[in-house]
C-alpha cells in the first residue's frame, strides 16, 4: 500500500475529534486532537513531511515540518491571498528537498508508483525492520483467524504452503485494512455489536474549472493546495463540511494557445458511520463481503450545497466555466468498522486500540477511526499506530 499511495498527509483538525460535541452528529471520539499532537508530529519526522507551518491555524502544532512545503502554482498563489487563514500548501510524504534516502520529487504527476522514489515509502525507510533479527516475514500466507483457548488469544491461525498453520505470541496485532481486519474477528467468534458496522468511505467529486487568462501547473509536486474554506464550523452544523484539494497534474484544454487555463479541484467529504453498511460472511460462499448501501443524510446536503459552495470560494478566480463529476462516489479511504470507544456495546476497541474483551489484541487502521473527517486518513492512521504502541 505505501508503494501505491499518492503521499497526502493532512492531519485531521481538533472538532474532528467531537463531532457529535460541535455539530450534532457522529460520536466524539475517546481521544482528543492533543492527545494525538505529538504522535502527528513523530510520524511526520519519519516521514520527512513537506508542508508550511501556518497550517497550524486549523490544528497546533508543536514542531514546524521536518520539509518545507512545495512550490504553489499561479491559481494557488490567487486563492491563498484570498483566504490566508484557510488556504495552504497541501503537507505531502513527497520529499521538497532531497533526504538521507530519497531524492527531491521530480513532479512527474506518476505519483502512484514514483519512478525516483522521492515518496515515503516502506522499502525505502522501514527496510531496516526487516533486517532485525527477531523479525521474520511470511510472505503468501493468509491469517484466518485467532488462536483462541479458553477466552484468551494465544496467536493467530493462517493458510500457507497448502496446510494451516499457528503463531504463538503475548500480543497480536492486526493491520490489514477494516474489511480484512473485521474478517479476521469474525472468524474468530467475536461477538462484539459493532464488529464490521459502518464501513464508510470519503465521498470524494472531481471539479474542473476553466480559467480566464491564469496559466496553471507551476506547482512543485502532484497536488499543491488545500482549502478548508467549506469546513468551518458554521458549514458543518449545517451539513457534511469538505476539504478542497488542487491539482497539478497536467489536464489541458484543448483551446489552441490556453491549454493551462484551467484548474482541477478534489473535493473529499466528511460523513457519519451508517449501520445500514456493514462487513459480515456470506454464509453461501464463506467469503468476505461489503454490504454498502449509501452515505449519510449529513453528508448528502453537503453535496447539495457544493455547487452554491464552490461558486462562492472560487469566485476568486477567473472563471469562465465549473463542471462537477459525479461518476467517483469513493476515495478510496476505507474507515469505521472497528471502532474505538469506551463502550464495549458502541465500540469494538478502547481508546488504546486494545480490543474491549481481548485485551492483548490490538486492531490498527483506519477500521479504529470512530468518525471519517474529510482528511485523508494515513497520517492519523499512522499516529493512532504510534500512540497505540507507546502506551502498550
Amino acid at each position: 500500500n505505501s508503494n501505491y499511495w499518492l503521499g497526502d498527509t493532512p492531519r485531521f483538525v481538533p472538532s474532528d475529534f467531537r463531532t457529535k460535541t460541535l455539530f450534532g452528529v457522529g460520536t466524539d471520539w475517546p481521544i482528543s486532537y492533543d492527545d494525538l499532537e505529538t504522535d502527528y508530529t513523530a510520524v511526520e519526522q519519519a516521514m520527512a513531511i513537506a508542508g508550511s507551518d501556518d497550517i497550524a491555524a486549523m490544528g497546533w502544532r508543536s514542531q514546524p515540518y521536518p520539509k518545507p512545503h512545495h512550490r504553489l502554482s499561479d491559481p494557488d498563489q490567487l486563492l491563498k491571498a484570498a483566504y490566508p487563514d484557510t488556504f495552504f500548501a497541501f503537507p505531502s510524504a513527497r520529499a521538497s528537498t532531497p533526504t538521507d534516502i530519497r531524492p527531491q520529487c521530480c513532479n512527474s504527476n506518476r505519483c502512484s508508483w514514483c519512478p525516483v522514489d522521492a515518496k515515503f515509502r516502506v522499502g525505502n525507510e522501514l527496510a531496516w525492520i526487516y533486517d532485525e533479527p527477531s523479525v521474520e516475514l511470511h510472505l503468501e500466507a493468509r491469517v484466518r483467524a485467532l488462536d483462541i483457548v479458553g477466552g484468551e488469544v494465544r496467536g493467530v491461525t493462517y493458510e500457507a504452503e497448502g496446510g494451516e498453520h499457528t503463531a504463538r505470541g503475548d500480543l497480536v496485532v492486526l493491520g490489514t485494512n477494516p474489511i480484512y481486519n473485521s474478517e479476521i474477528m469474525l472468524r474468530s467468534g467475536d461477538t462484539s455489536p459493532q464488529l464490521g458496522r459502518g464501513i464508510t468511505t470519503h465521498p470524494w467529486y472531481f471539479i474542473t474549472f476553466l480559467l480566464d487568462g491564469v496559466d496553471n501547473f507551476q506547482g512543485g509536486t502532484i497536488g499543491t493546495g488545500i482549502c478548508y474554506e467549506l469546513y468551518t464550523d458554521e458549514i458543518r452544523r449545517q451539513h457534511a463540511g469538505c476539504f478542497l484539494a488542487t491539482s497539478n497534474e497536467p489536464f489541458l484544454r484543448p483551446e489552441y494557445g490556453r491549454w493551462r487555463q484551467v484548474l482541477q479541484v478534489q473535493a473529499a467529504f466528511e460523513d457519519v458511520p451508517q449501520e445500514t453498511n456493514f462487513v459480515d460472511i456470506d454464509p453461501a460462499s464463506d467469503v468476505v463481503r461489503v454490504n454498502y448501501q449509501t452515505h449519510s443524510d449529513y453528508m448528502l446536503r453537503g453535496r447539495e450545497a457544493l455547487d452554491a459552495n464552490l461558486a462562492r470560494v472560487f469566485g476568486v478566480l477567473p472563471i469562465e466555466d465549473m463542471t462537477i463529476s459525479d461518476d467517483r462516489s469513493g476515495g478510496g479511504h476505507i474507515m469505521c468498522t472497528h471502532r474505538m470507544g469506551d463502550d464495549p456495546e458502541t465500540s469494538v476497541l478502547d481508546a488504546d486500540l486494545k480490543h474491549h474483551r481481548y485485551r492483548n489484541v490490538v486492531m490498527l487502521g483506519g477500521g479504529a477511526f470512530v468518525t471519517p473527517a474529510a482528511a485523508n486518513p494515513t497520517l492519523t492512521m499512522s499516529a493512532l499506530s504510534v500512540r497505540a504502541a507507546r502506551r502498550l
